[in-house]
């Protein structure tokens, strides 16, 4: 099952950890760019 939901809708908090799998190059660069510049979270893509 997929669910897809705007970040805005999703509260981080300090330590907070998020995977994701099978994430598409151009979907971790949307994530990015919805995030904006200073979105203040540490962001590693292992491919």
């Amino acid at each position: 099952m997929t669910v897809k939901i705007s970040i805005q809708g999703i509260e981080i908090t300090t330590g907070s950890v998020i995977n994701t799998q099978n994430l598409s190059w151009q979907d971790f660069e949307e994530t990015l760019a919805e995030l904006g510049e200073k979105h203040g979270f540490r962001t590693i893509s292992s491919t």
